[in-house]
């Protein structure tokens, strides 16, 4: 049976604005030896890096490692059941994105854009990995796009799901700068959520766009968004990529044509296409999920003997 979309925005809204009225998850003085089963169970850990970016991040599971890097208004505990699906047979570590969660907040869009993808390098040192396959969704599936593009020796795979890739950044910027002067404005993201659930209601977009507002930084919403094309990776780079890639979007998603195109442009790109499947439910469907594991398990950090 197709999915309705109201009904899963409502859901992924209601558990974040969960995530946002509840007491933050205390890291405690010494973090057990034993892998969390369970996002929501992992204990809160902190890095700070230069510039004064304080950032947050949780870790599930253990086996090959995975980052996974949430989307555009998003945090890290509404990628819990992804990353507890993948922790039954990975090492999932899951930050909050600079402007988002617990992690840092600026209104200077010069503290966004490609430092995002700087971030994730920083994260890999902060937790001794040389190596990891990164996952990303919406704005994080860019931000996996652009380590992989400027960092290759640091990424094994790339999984993008339902990703916003333009071939430049002025195309990036075009689409989003209404959405931009709605949020500068005080009008919130009605017209922004119409556009990627086009099935929903105009009173359902109002009371979501409420939820995203009480739930997030005004100023990180806005620096980051203005920001984002500096993360774009352009045909010609993603041309050159030889890693491992998973490309997935639903035919219910506006980015569908722009995911087509970042699968096109990348030469060992796999394009996963899923009917009926809108922009936030494509991250938990089976056949996703199974193509994501394949392209980890196929792309392990070999074992010590073999060939790299």
């Amino acid at each position: 049976m197709r999915p309705t979309r109201p009904r899963l925005l409502l859901t992924y809204l209601l558990a974040l604005a969960g995530c946002a009225r509840s007491a933050p998850h205390t890291t405690s003085a010494v973090v057990s030896t034993a892998a969390a089963t369970r996002l929501a169970a992992a204990p809160d850990q902190y890095f700070t890096i230069r510039g004064g970016v304080r950032l947050r991040y949780r870790e599930v599971g253990r086996g090959e490692p995975v980052i996974l890097l949430h989307g555009y208004t998003q945090r890290l505990e509404l990628m819990s059941e992804l990353a507890d699906s993948l922790a039954k047979d990975f090492r999932v570590i899951v930050p909050d994105q600079r402007g988002f969660g617990e992690s840092s907040k600026f209104s200077d869009p010069a503290r966004f854009g490609r430092v995002m993808g700087d971030d994730a390098i920083a994260l890999l040192d902060a937790v001794q990995l040389r190596r990891a396959h990164l996952v990303g969704h919406s704005m994080g599936a860019l931000v996996a796009a652009n380590v992989a593009a400027r960092f290759p020796d640091r990424v094994r795979t790339a999984t993008l799901l339902a990703g916003p890739f333009f071939p430049d950044s002025a195309g990036l910027a075009s689409l989003g700068a209404p959405w931009v002067s709605a949020l500068e404005r005080g009008e919130g993201f009605r017209t922004f959520l119409m556009w990627l659930f086009p099935e929903i209601s105009d009173s359902v977009a109002a009371g979501a766009s409420a939820e995203l507002l009480a739930a997030n930084d005004k100023g990180s919403l806005v620096a980051a968004m203005r920001a984002m094309g500096g993360l774009i990776v352009s045909p010609e780079r993603a041309g050159r990529l030889r890693a491992p890639a998973l490309v997935a979007v639903g035919t219910g998603d506006p980015l569908l044509p722009q995911s087509r195109a970042m699968a096109a442009w990348w030469p060992s790109a796999r394009f996963l296409e899923i009917p009926g499947v809108n922009h936030v439910d494509v991250m938990l469907r089976p056949e996703v999920l199974r193509a994501m594991r394949d392209m980890i398990t196929a792309g392990a950090t070999p074992r010590p003997g073999s060939s790299p």
